[in-house]
């Protein structure tokens, strides 16, 4: 039965129709440089394992390195959308921030809050990255280069 304080909705009525949401495209679409699709892969399989280390070290060093990682896709995030000398800066700072998380890392490591295959699997995802940003520069490079002639 219908309920009688309610109004039937009108379907020609634009504010009665249903609402339909846009939905964001999904992390890693088509538009998004491989560094950027990266680096958040990397943040989704760090942030878990942070989050086992145990808590007298989870909020300081594993912040740190988190935190590092997030800069570094920070970073990726504005060169995608600067030209010229701010996507060099945006490029420098991620790449600066990225060997800090790599210096985290292995001190994350050594003090056995990683085991060995996680280090393994980490550090290669991080010099795929590495890989990924120094392309990046080095075309972004080029590009520069090429338009001043």
């Amino acid at each position: 039965m219908p309920d009688p304080i309610t109004p039937a909705p009108n379907a020609d009525d634009p504010a009665d129709a249903a609402p339909t949401a846009a939905r964001p495209p999904p992390a890693g679409s088509r538009s998004d440089p491989a560094a950027v699709v990266l680096a958040a892969d990397l943040l989704k399989w760090v942030i878990p394992a942070v989050g086992k280390f145990p808590r007298n070290v989870r909020y300081g060093l594993g912040g740190r390195f988190e935190s590092a990682l997030t800069d570094v896709l920070e970073a990726l995030v504005a060169a995608q959308y600067c030209r010229g000398a701010q996507r060099t800066e945006a490029l420098q700072h991620a790449n600066l921030r990225l060997q800090a998380a790599r210096h985290l890392l292995r001190l994350c490591y050594e003090m056995k809050l990683l085991r060995e295959h996680q280090y393994v699997h980490c550090a290669g995802l991080m010099h795929d990255l590495g890989n990924q940003v120094g392309a990046w520069r080095r075309a972004s490079a080029s590009t520069a280069n090429s338009t001043r002639d």
